[in-house]
Order: C-alpha cells, then structure tokens, then sequence
C-alpha cells in the first residue's frame, strides 16, 4: 500500500534527503486514493475543483512512500498523524492503515472529515489515540461558504463524540478566512467546555485554490487569536466583546511571562508543525520551538502593542 508523508516527515526519517530548519516532533501521514476530495473546501489544495498540485495540502508537499517502508523508519519517531483526504471514499483504507500502524505502538491522530459516529467509534477500536473533525471555519455562515454543510451539525458531532471520548477529541480552526475575534473567542469557549483541543492555523493562499487570491491574516491579529485562547485554554479567560470589539483586561506582566506558550503551536500534545502555514524565510504564525530572546521580545511588544 502507498501513503503519502509529509516532506518534512520524510526527510525526519530519512526516507528524502533535505535539510531541516525545524524537525517535526510527529510523522504527518496523508492518505487518499488519488482522486481529488468529493467536498469543496474554497482553502484545500485537495478539493474538488482546485487545480492547485495534487501533492500538496496547505504549503507542504507530500511525497509517496509504501506503508511498510515507512514503518520501517520509525525507529526515533514519538507520535503520529494520519490526515485523510475524503473518509467516505477511504474508510476501509484508513481502518487497514491505522492496523499496521498499531505494531509501532505509537499514538495515532487521525484528522478528517466524517459525521459518522459509528466509524469514528470504529477509529478508536482499531489504534486512533485521538480523532480529530476540523470545523476550520469560525462561523456558521463561513463554514457554510468555504466549506459546505452545516457548522451546527459539525459542532454537534464533536460535542456529542467528546462526550463520548472524554480528552481524545479536536479540531482546527482557520484564522483568516473572514471571520471576525468576537466568531473565534465564541467558538473557542464552547469548544474548550466541552474538553476539544483546538489547533489553530493561519490562512494559506495556495495557486490552484478557489482562495488563491486572497490575502494571509495580519500577524498582530493572529496573535490577538494565540492570547484569546490561551487565555481560555488556561482558565484566565479576561476578554470582554462588546459589539464585536474585543478588549483583553490582562496586565502585561501576564503576557510577558508567557509569551513562549502563548506563540507556539496549539493543538495535540507534542505537534509542533513547522512551516505548515509560512516558509522558512517568513515570520511564522506558530512557532515550532521556543524562539530566542530577541524574538520573543519582539513578540510581546507586537501583541502588547495591540491590547
């Protein structure tokens, strides 16, 4: 069986040469059955009607590799996350794939689109530690737009499955797609009740995608997102929206001593996604490792300066 690796991933267990500026901390796995996905979504490389490269998904591209060569290179490998494209098209495949895996006994992501509760039910029994159902769009009428289908019925699956799966649920937002702060901070509040780890993502213009043309999100604003949910996330939640304005009652002492875990990557435990949403030669959106003191300085005066 072939799957797709992460180019980064790839060059992490040797399978690619290269040259990494980050290593990743988790072997990103991509798996679909050649054809484009069945959905939409105006942001994916991989949609419908994109006609952006066929191994890309964000900024990453994704090389193929049999299954059990991959296997094979996992000796330093910690974690893994097994992202796929079309899960009504590739159900059995998915299931078979996280059965081989099981044998590295190493936790397992699995990242897709489903509203089948039984199948996710299914994930768990065969090796997933942890599923995850991206609404990426902040909004009900965002998602419907960029996405298709109904946020409420998205929303109402993860609710339901981290009932369920208490700890073992997440999801992605997007930041950028048009959404307003007010949209992100109530949507990361109700996520963050009911106990599902959010991983944020900056915009990504890709050539070939409906969104192509469209602008990425300011980082000063992306950074208002990183405080507002870490802020939630660890149960300091001072943010008052009044008529779409938000304003951060935090002191700046706050922001300083946790500026590190406030602008590196959010989402499973241990997932740092290097370059996901920028290259190299940019400022990063989520940063992959603890930045120098320069940098972090820098940082906080940017978000200070915004609050």
């Amino acid at each position: 069986m072939k799957i797709r690796i992460a180019l980064g991933s790839a060059i992490l267990l040797g399978l690619k040469d290269g040259k990494l500026d980050e290593k990743p901390s988790t072997v990103h796995l991509l798996l679909t059955d050649e054809r484009r996905c069945s959905h939409d979504c105006s942001f994916c490389a991989q949609a419908r009607n994109s006609n952006a490269d066929s191994d890309l998904l964000s900024r990453v591209t994704w090389p193929e590799f049999g299954l059990n060569q991959i296997i094979d290179s996992m000796k330093d490998a910690k974690r893994i996350c097994l992202q796929v494209v079309d899960a009504e098209r590739t159900k059995d495949m998915v299931l078979e794939v996280l059965r081989k895996l099981k044998i590295i006994s190493l936790p397992i992501s699995v990242s897709l689109r489903t509203f089948d509760k039984g199948y996710v039910d299914d994930l768990f029994k065969v090796g997933a530690n942890r599923v995850c159902i991206a609404l990426d769009a902040a909004c009900p009428s965002l998602y419907s737009i960029m996405k298709g289908g109904s946020f409420d019925h998205c929303m109402n699956l993860l609710l339901l499955l981290a009932n369920r799966y208490p700890g073992k649920i997440s999801t992605h937002l997007i930041i950028g797609l048009g959404e307003t702060e007010a949209d992100v901070i109530a949507v990361m509040r109700r996520l963050h009740k009911a106990g599902i780890t959010v991983a944020l993502f900056a915009f990504t213009p890709i050539k070939g995608t409906a969104l192509c043309a469209s602008p990425k999100p300011d980082h000063t604003y992306f950074r208002r997102i990183q405080l507002a949910r870490w802020l939630i996330w660890n149960d300091e939640d001072n943010i008052v929206i009044d008529d779409e304005s938000v304003v951060f009652d935090i002191d700046k002492e706050t922001v300083r001593k946790h500026i590190a875990d406030i602008v590196q990557t959010s989402g499973c435990d241990g997932c740092n996604r290097p370059f996901y949403n920028e290259s190299p030669r940019e400022r990063p959106y989520n940063y992959a490792s603890l930045p120098d003191k320069k940098t972090l300085d820098e940082e906080t005066e940017d978000l200070l300066g915004s609050i």
